[in-house]
């Protein structure tokens, strides 16, 4: 169960957040996530 294709106008954070969860990861207040430029870039369409 890998990461879907990212597309122009998809929810990353949401995509991101869902697929943590999924995989059993827990958040805790002031965790911190990076993504790489590359996939932010697919989501707004650049």
């Amino acid at each position: 169960m890998g990461f879907p294709e990212i597309t122009p106008g998809d929810l990353l954070g949401d995509l991101i957040f869902n697929k943590c969860l999924d995989s059993g990861l827990s958040f805790i207040d002031r965790d911190l996530i990076v993504v790489a430029q590359k996939v932010v870039s697919k989501a707004e369409g650049a």
